[in-house]
């Protein structure tokens, strides 16, 4: 932009490109006018990555991979009980938890 002695500009990516518009678009909010990012990677807040969302979000990960992780072992001791509630709601919804 600097090259092209542009002040403002619409940032546009996909994938990767995405992902650099993103953080373009939040490093410098005052030259991004618009953004659109398209099948892209999304910001993470790397110190908050590890800590355990509520557990009906989480369970959107629950593939074999999340319990064997650092943060499925700090979900699970956080939320047992919820984490089991769930489990059993949606393997056997006609029984009562």
């Amino acid at each position: 932009m600097d090259a092209l002695q542009l002040n403002r500009a619409v940032l546009a990516g996909y994938d990767w490109g995405g992902r650099a518009a993103c953080v373009v678009a939040a490093l410098w909010p005052e030259r991004c006018t618009g953004l659109v990012s398209v099948n892209s990677y999304l910001i993470q807040d790397i110190a908050k990555a590890g800590l355990p969302l509520s557990p009906a979000i989480e369970s959107g990960i629950w593939y074999q991979y999340y319990f064997q992780t650092e943060r499925g072992r700090a979900g699970l001791t956080a939320n047992r009980r919820e984490i089991a509630r769930i489990l059993w709601t949606r393997n056997s919804p006609s029984w009562h938890f």
